[in-house]
């Protein structure tokens, strides 16, 4: 506890007397009282909490779970994608980096504090180290870091491996419990809620494992290795939060950047791939005529790598229509603290309402969250973009 006794006095006479105190790692409380006697008099006594500023605090760990420090950064940036593997980027002082970095061991959790709030936002492996030396000594590196996810593709599948008629969610569920069975092969990747999806009968032979998880994503499902190291699987992963989590420009945002993306549409789909117990190599296509009359024709070209039954090229080539067939939306802004709502009150996956009138923009829809990225300085300047689709829950 610091203390202070009376530390000076106003031209007409002024005592001030504090005492202050850390009541936790995120608080101070000033205890004491003040009183100044002017033309005007003012007087003030009792308790007052002073809450710290928003602040990403970065906790390292090692091999065994044990923290082992936390970052001091200048900035940081990191984002997650809906049915993909994220990335975290911070910058370190070289001569502060010993313990902290050791790539494919050492891992990273991201805390926003703020308030009396703490919650968990990110978590993931490092994998990369850039550093910028000068004769000046102002050295600084440059690590990226992954979420879990992308460690399975460090992994492959047996020479072969047939799942007959079985859902989707329980394959993925079986390939990543098959290649952590391996010996030292665990990430320690527990299984969570695995739903009902499709039915899946497919052949793997040497096949990447991460990229056959997004192969049968793509057929029609969603899936999420959580920061806890949780693997949850189901038709549609995400909440509807439109009623509680809405950006809307010139309320609870003053600067946007808008983005509208149609480089890649798309209302037909055709599937490339060999249907199994059918030794030809089949064209599957899947059409929106909705759309396809609303844009005119627009195709798209998609792979089924492994062999697999009629259904999964179907489901493949709807999925990407759902995703493709409207504009995808990006928008950057700064948060307002308290106001804007920010990342630990929604993910990807989940349904948001966006709000933008202004000049062109006659914007008041609901928008699915496909992707977000934080960035973060210690000025605290928190941005936020988000990667929005017409696909609601």
């Amino acid at each position: 506890m610091l203390g202070f006794t009376p530390i000076g006095a106003s031209p007409v006479g002024a005592v001030l007397s504090f005492q202050f105190a850390w009541v936790s790692s995120r608080e101070w409380e000033t205890r004491g009282q003040e009183k100044v006697i002017t033309d005007i008099e003012f007087e003030a006594s009792g308790i007052k909490i002073f809450h710290k500023p928003l602040d990403y605090r970065v906790l390292v760990k090692d091999e065994t779970g044990k923290t082992v420090g936390q970052v001091n950064y200048r900035t940081i940036s990191f984002n997650k994608r809906l049915n993909n593997y994220g990335q975290a980027d911070f910058d370190i002082r070289v001569n502060k980096s010993y313990d902290l970095i050791d790539l494919r061991k050492n891992t990273i959790e991201i805390y926003r504090d703020y308030d009396r709030d703490r919650n968990l936002v990110w978590a993931g492996e490092q994998a990369v180290r850039r550093s910028q030396l000068n004769s000046k000594g102002n050295n600084w590196s440059e690590v990226t870091c992954y979420t879990w996810f992308e460690q399975l593709f460090h992994r492959f599948t047996e020479e072969f491996e047939r799942y007959e008629l079985e859902d989707a969610g329980d394959v993925i569920n079986g390939l990543i419990a098959s290649t952590q069975a391996k010996p030292d092969g665990s990430f320690n990747i527990i299984e969570g809620t695995i739903d009902e999806t499709y039915l899946a009968d497919i052949i793997y032979q040497n096949d990447n494992i991460g990229g056959a998880i997004l192969g049968l994503a793509d057929g029609g499902l969603d899936f999420e290795i959580t920061d806890e190291k949780k693997l949850n699987i189901s038709s549609i992963i995400g909440e509807d939060k439109t009623n509680d989590v809405i950006i809307e420009y010139g309320h609870n945002v003053t600067n946007m950047t808008i983005t509208e993306d149609f480089s890649q549409p798309a209302n037909q789909s055709l599937v490339l791939g060999e249907v199994i117990e059918d030794e030809n190599i089949q064209r599957i296509e899947r059409t929106n005529t909705t759309l396809r009359s609303e844009y005119k024709l627009r195709q798209t070209r998609l792979n089924q790598l492994e062999p697999a039954i009629l259904a999964i090229f179907e489901d493949k080539g709807d999925a990407s229509i759902r995703k493709l067939g409207r504009p995808l939306i990006k928008v950057d802004f700064n948060l307002i603290k308290n106001i804007t709502p920010s990342i630990d009150k929604f993910t990807v996956g989940d349904g948001i309402r966006l709000i933008v009138k202004d000049g062109v923009y006659d914007i008041d829809e609901e928008y699915r969250v496909f992707e977000w990225q934080v960035t973060f300085d210690k000025q605290n300047t928190e941005k936020l973009s988000l990667i929005l689709g017409k696909f609601t829950i």
